[in-house]
C-alpha cells in the first residue's frame, strides 16, 4: 500500500451529489463561499453569540454583582449580527431579500 495514502469517507448525500453531477460534487469540496439565506445568517449569528457568552471570563466578577448579562449578551449578538449582515447583505442574491430588512 501507498505510503501516503489518505482514506477519504462518503456520505450518501455527497455520493448522491457526485452521481447528480461530477462538477457539482468536486465544487462542493472546494470550501467556496456560499450564498446563506437570512435564517442562516441569523442562526450564525446566534450560534456565534452563544458561543462567546459561554466562553466569557467572569473570574473576576464579583458573586453579588448583577444585571451584567443581559447587556453584555446584547452587545455581544449586536455584534455578531452586525457582521453576518453586512455578508449576507453584500453578496448577491434576488434583490427582494434586501427589501424585507
Amino acid at each position: 500500500m501507498e505510503e501516503n495514502f489518505v482514506a477519504h469517507q462518503l456520505s450518501p448525500s455527497s455520493w448522491s451529489r457526485y452521481e447528480e453531477c461530477p462538477r457539482k460534487y468536486w465544487l462542493s469540496r472546494q470550501r467556496l463561499p456560499r450564498k446563506a439565506s437570512m435564517p442562516a445568517a441569523m442562526g450564525t449569528a446566534v450560534h456565534n453569540s452563544v458561543e462567546d457568552i459561554c466562553n466569557l471570563d467572569i473570574s473576576d466578577r464579583e458573586e453579588s454583582e448583577t444585571g451584567w448579562l443581559p447587556p453584555t449578551a446584547k452587545a455581544i449578538l449586536d455584534r455578531h449580527w452586525a457582521l453576518e449582515k453586512a455578508t449576507f447583505l453584500d453578496t448577491p442574491r434576488h434583490p427582494r431579500w434586501k427589501d424585507e430588512m
